[in-house]
């Protein structure tokens, strides 16, 4: 969608404000009209008291009216024709709110200041403010959940109006959250399903942050159905509750969301905070985060640095009900204790329905083992999701349904006898399973975060991804990956194609006929060299494009970078100083203080930056640099550049004397 007129530029609105302030004063409805908002004057138009309320020449309001969008999608979601009054109200403050005025607001020392109210109940509407650079050029101010779009306010009398992009639901009271939580259906949230919570605050006498109007606090607030999961109702307690709370914090998920993506890139705040959970004493640092905020909305909580009782990973759950604003903070309902009370790990994978494949291979291997994920203590578990097993080649997992002393084997390799969460892990870990197959480890930078890493877990020729570290639970600690160790079927091609940095180089091999048969081909074994996508970004773009678009060319630079009839996986390649190559081989070397595997030729050095990525044909390892020489592959070896001109210059020089004859 195009930006409306008034985002043009703050001086223009400016401008704007001046002439709205000075010419004859226009009704409300006019600005709503002329600025295309004309979903919520019809909803005004539909209510008797609010139109009352807009034409008092005398009564100071300021106006917060959703776009026409808005309002569309909070129809579709809700499925509802029309607001409420009460909704309606929401969107309307008493007294006549310049842009200064809320920005000054948003920035209050004392955050129990950054809130201004709506409507006839008094709704908490809170501010909350950013500045997209460094160099503050661009501001955005947020209300709830809604971001503001006009810079200044357009003007009628003593009405300002102003311009949000989301409807301001569900709507809050000036109450604590506790007195919220006593009666949410008074609060007109009757589909909210806290009764079990109710009980436990009741059980639990006082919990202070709750009721504290003193402050202000992010409060997550487990339903019926998050209770349902647990053995123990009396294991929630004051000290688990506390890992539900962030203090001093009121996070709205639209807001959380702009920073935590592409919004102040050089000053983004974190990703997770301090919850207010101490263990008892100073021995846990708890932690409580989002993820996924623009599809499923879901919150985790995080342990650091854990005791008995709070061992360390992440829970994570779904929120069900967001942003409901109270006096001292907002309320998001999750439908899960955000804390291990009592589940094990057996009970925390059967409540995941992207794991029942695996759940599934347990039950037909061996029941047995099942029940280990119950009885065991400090295990860790690999899980593949259901996508992971159905990416299998049916004929592999056929057998591996048909086979169950293979589907054992294969089960064991996903379990290890002690707890090994992804903080411990690091490019020279390594594990024995509990039957004693071996499992390694590699680290390396994230593609989507450059604050983050991405761990990998090899086992039995297949490096699978952790695309959820730290699941934790009473017994073990729980990572999802991407594939079923044990199992290898992708070829070295399949496996250029799947790894999101090696893209380029899988373009190059695919380019080039016959490599691209032999890797693809299972008669033979290969170890390749890839360079990742940064390095080829490296490379001076016009020797880039001009290998890349000659296919001779592309294959002799690409054939420097393939190993045939060998899988050097790095136990091997530690051993080795060369491998043959053209125009002379590339030598194996060690870097001096670092350990890294280097390789060198012709004066040109790559770092293998990630080892045995696992084919069912060969082995990959990442490199830093493409291995190519000016010289030798772009001027000596192209005759036709140099040769063409001097022969040109050899007949012309002959004209005279072919003359003679």
């Amino acid at each position: 969608m195009s930006p409306p007129p008034w985002r043009v530029n703050g001086f223009f609105c400016l401008i704007l404000h001046g002439l709205l302030a000075v010419v004859a004063p226009q009704g409300l409805q006019q600005l709503l009209a002329a600025n295309g908002l004309t979903e919520f004057q019809k909803i005004i138009n539909a209510s008797f008291a609010t139109q009352g309320m807009l034409t008092n020449p005398t009564l100071a309001l300021t106006v917060f009216a959703p776009t026409n969008d808005a309002i569309a999608r909070w129809m579709q979601l809700t499925r509802q024709k029309t607001m409420s009054s009460d909704l309606l109200q929401n969107h309307i403050a008493p007294g006549t709110w310049t842009s200064i005025k809320l920005m000054e607001t948003a920035r209050a020392p004392n955050k129990l200041d950054r809130r201004i109210t709506s409507g006839i109940r008094d709704s908490p509407l809170w501010l909350k403010h950013f500045s997209a650079s460094i160099r503050r050029l661009k501001q955005k101010l947020y209300i709830n959940d809604a971001l503001v779009l006009s810079d200044q306010p357009f003007q009628s009398g003593v009405h300002f109006l102003y311009i949000i992009d989301e409807v301001l639901a569900p709507t809050g009271a000036l109450i604590t959250a506790r007195a919220f939580l006593q009666d949410p259906v008074a609060q007109q949230h009757s589909d909210l399903a806290l009764e079990e919570l109710q009980l436990q605050v009741e059980r639990t006498a006082q919990l202070p942050a709750l009721q504290d109007s003193t402050s202000v606090a992010t409060f997550f607030l487990p339903n019926n159905a998050a209770f349902s999961s647990l053995k123990n109702r009396d294991s929630f307690d004051v000290t688990v509750f506390k890992g539900h709370v962030i203090p001093d914090e009121v996070i709205f998920l639209r807001s959380i969301q702009d920073s935590l993506s592409d919004f102040e890139p050089n000053r983004k705040p974190p990703s997770a905070f301090p919850s207010l959970l101490d263990g008892g004493g100073p021995a846990v640092d708890s932690f409580v985060g989002f993820s996924n905020l623009s599809t499923q909305q879901q919150v985790f909580s995080l342990v650091t640095k854990g005791d008995s009782r709070f061992p360390n990973g992440r829970v994570y759950a779904n929120i069900v009900k967001a942003n409901i604003p109270v006096a001292n903070g907002v309320l998001h309902i999750i439908d899960r204790i955000l804390l291990v009370v009592d589940q094990d790990a057996k009970e925390v994978i059967e409540s995941r329905p992207d794991l029942a494949s695996f759940r599934a291979l347990f039950n037909f291997a061996d029941p047995k083992l099942l029940e280990r994920l119950s009885d065991d203590t400090d295990l860790t578990i690999f899980v593949p999701t259901n996508a992971a097993l159905a990416a299998l080649p049916r004929d592999k997992l056929g057998r591996l349904k048909q086979d169950r002393h293979l589907a054992d084997k294969i089960l064991n390799l996903h379990l290890l006898p002690n707890r090994l969460t992804s903080d411990k892990i690091t490019n020279v870990t390594t594990a024995l399973t509990s039957v004693h197959q071996r499992l390694t480890f590699q680290v390396r930078p994230s593609l989507s975060d450059s604050a983050s890493s991405q761990v990998t877990v090899e086992g039995e020729g297949v490096s699978a991804r952790i695309v959820e570290p730290d699941l934790t639970s009473t017994n073990a600690v729980i990572h999802v990956i991407d594939q079923l160790l044990g199992i290898p079927f992708m070829n070295a091609m399949e496996k250029l194609r799947g790894e999101p940095n090696l893209s380029k180089t899988y373009k190059a091999f695919e380019q080039t006929r016959d490599l691209n048969s032999a890797l693809t081909s299972s008669s033979s074994n290969y170890t390749v060299f890839a360079p990742s996508d940064q390095a080829w970004a490296n490379m001076d773009l016009v020797d880039r494009n001009t290998i890349l678009s000659k296919p001779k060319l592309l294959a002799r630079v690409m054939k420097r970078h393939l190993v045939e009839g060998r899988r050097m996986e790095t136990t091997s390649l530690r051993k080795e100083d060369r491998y043959t190559a053209t125009p002379s081989d590339v030598l194996i070397k060690r870097g001096k203080d670092s350990g890294d595997t280097l390789l060198s030729w012709k004066g040109h050095s790559a770092k293998i930056t990630t080892y045995d990525i696992s084919a069912v044909n060969g082995i990959i390892h990442v490199i830093d640099q493409v291995l190519f020489d000016k010289e030798i592959d772009l001027i000596n070896s192209s005759p036709s550049v140099v040769s063409i001109p001097l022969l040109s210059v050899i007949v012309l020089s002959c004209l005279p004397l072919l003359s003679v004859f």
